[in-house]
């Protein structure tokens, strides 16, 4: 625990929770049910331990800087070791707000982020960490690891800072696309106790909105997220500030940080601090450019300790997320991805010396990419392009792109060479970037980013809130609830032996279990894990994914009631 915390630094929800009956060390961990769904700390704890290895492991696979493990040079992007710091701060990034738009969920009533209830949020790891197969997370990533020697550091700050004097570190960053959401988390080692003995002040300066006009820069501090300064409830005098729409005179409690002003106050409590800034930021989706908080451009983030520490030498960390990059990074923009359908996409790129910003034409962007069609089993290519779209460059002198629309067209033989992109159902839509330098394509600085297509067909959606009602352990028999699927027209209980879940072991299936949400079975003899998954009477729909966003596979062959596996066409 943190000394003199006021909150939890995040929160994280159960799925899978398994009643040990084992008293060995030999596999398959017996249990005596699973349980999905349940909650609470003996639940959430492991929950986020669990996360946290995913942290380490993105970045031990080599994801980071690019969302990719199969580039050339991933084997230099793999790093061995990442400090609890900055294991925290990943957290902490990710961490989303628990309820629906700005509106509070569930039982609780703090209406601003980082506090007694939810922390700063609910964990949720595809907020900060991006995969280049995966539309719906940033763009980018920057991470500035000081908590051990020899960190990942990719901002041009020190790896410690004097908390004995005072000392103030300040450096810079680029938001490339505002469109994204901006994510910043500082963490730092610290002794266990009651006090705060070092302490450091987060402080994010976005760029001058109109360069010499009457407007400033925002100043944003870290953990301030509401003017009650005291908690009361109450806004009293000395804590007014404007909101992050520029209104005074009001309480203000979000989601989102507001801007400070000589009333704000800084966090003297915690030994982490984090900024969250939305381009939505009432998150009513009209593009209120009085509610949003980002601006395109050079941002500065300084840290400043408090004079009267006693490390001369302490270790931070840094993470942030958002429209930001340290590579050329390529992305599909979200979106449905079908036949007969435009898809977007977006380029990050870096200003170098040898490949700078004021060459990076549109018409230079187009002529880097290239999309292909690949084959979802083999990866063979069936459809190459290159030039196929225009690009524009949304603000001049930031290295950001966006293609116009790419329409998707029908065919299941394509032509390669055509200017034509030719898709089929479930096939993949490869789009390449070949970064240069000095004009020449380097392969170690490619980007990539796929998705699967749709052309027609469709498929349920995924069974979901599946819950143990009941379990009699004198006969084995389970009973279940779950919410029906979207276009199903009946459910599919399949299991498999506990000790394969890892690898989808599926051995079993029990049909026709109807759309009720209900249904009870005899478990039989062992250890067993088990899933709900949908039909339509000839399709079926997922199995849901994996910790890692992945979709686990089907089964395959299916015992008793089979159906096509076409999860990639699900609905929603």
């Amino acid at each position: 625990m943190a000394p003199a915390c006021d909150a939890p630094s995040a929160v994280a929800e159960e799925y899978y929770f398994c009643g040990i009956v084992d008293d060995d060390q030999d596999d398959p961990v017996d249990c005596s049910f699973v349980i999905e769904g349940t909650c609470g700390t003996s639940e959430a704890s492991p929950a986020a331990a669990g996360t946290a290895l995913l942290v380490r492991d993105y970045f031990q696979q080599g994801f980071y800087p690019d969302g990719r493990s199969d580039n050339v040079t991933n084997a230099a992007d793999q790093v061995g070791n990442i400090s609890g710091a900055l294991l925290k701060a990943t957290l902490i990034a990710s961490a989303d707000w628990v309820g629906k738009g700005n509106a509070l969920g569930g039982n609780l009533s703090i209406p601003h982020r980082f506090n007694n209830e939810q922390g700063y949020g609910r964990i949720q790891l595809n907020q900060v960490l991006p995969l280049s197969s995966w539309t719906d997370n940033p763009l980018g990533l920057i991470v500035h690891d000081g908590g051990i020697a020899g960190g990942v550091r990719d901002l041009s700050l020190p790896a410690t800072i004097n908390a004995m004097a005072g000392e103030s570190l300040s450096g810079t960053f680029e938001v490339i696309d505002p469109s994204q959401e901006l994510r910043v988390a500082l963490a730092w080692l610290e002794d266990s106790g009651d006090f705060l003995i070092n302490n450091l002040d987060l402080r994010l300066t976005s760029p001058d909105p109109d360069a010499d006009g009457p407007l400033q820069p925002v100043v944003y501090f870290g953990n301030y997220f509401t003017d009650d300064n005291n908690r009361n409830g109450l806004l009293g005098p000395g804590e007014d500030c404007p909101g992050i729409d520029g209104a005074t005179g009001l309480l203000d409690a979000s989601p989102w940080s507001l801007p400070s002003c000589s009333n704000a106050a800084t966090d003297r409590r915690n030994p982490t601090e984090a900024v969250f800034l939305s381009p939505d930021a009432d998150a009513d989706g009209d593009n209120d450019p009085d509610f949003n908080q980002l601006l395109a451009g050079t941002w500065t983030i300084d840290i400043t300790a408090t004079v009267g520490g006693t490390d001369p030498a302490q270790r931070f960390a840094l993470v942030i997320g958002g429209g930001v990059t340290v590579r050329s990074t390529i992305r599909w923009a979200p979106g449905p991805f079908a036949c007969n359908e435009p898809a977007v996409l977006k380029l990050l790129e870096v200003d170098e010396a040898n490949d700078p910003v004021a060459a990076l034409t549109p018409a230079e962007i187009a002529s880097r990419v290239t999309i292909r069609v690949l084959d979802p089993d083999t990866r063979a290519v069936l459809d190459e392009e290159t030039g196929v779209t225009s690009w524009s460059q949304p603000f001049p002198g930031i290295a950001g792109f966006e293609s116009d629309p790419l329409w998707l067209i029908p065919d299941s033989t394509p032509t390669i060479g055509n200017g034509l992109v030719e898709v089929d159902d479930s096939r993949i839509v490869e789009a390449v970037y070949a970064d240069e330098i000095n004009d020449d394509a380097d392969a170690s600085r490619e980007s990539r980013t796929s998705n699967p297509t749709t052309c027609g067909l469709s498929a349920p959606g995924e069974a979901e809130d599946l819950l143990v009602t009941d379990f009699d352990p004198a006969t084995g028999e389970i009973s279940i609830s779950y919410t029906a699927a979207c276009s199903a027209v009946d459910h599919t209980l399949v299991l498999g032996p506990l000790g394969q879940v890892s690898t989808y072991g599926y051995s079993d299936q029990i049909c026709g279990l109807g759309t009720a949400g209900t249904a009870s079975f005899a478990s039989g003899p062992g250890s067993l894990f088990y899933l709900v998954v949908a039909n339509d009477g000839t399709t079926e729909g997922p199995y849901g994914q994996d910790s890692e966003g992945v979709e686990r596979p089907g089964q395959n062959p299916q015992p008793s009631c089979s159906f096509e596996h076409l999860p990639g066409l699900a609905c929603e």
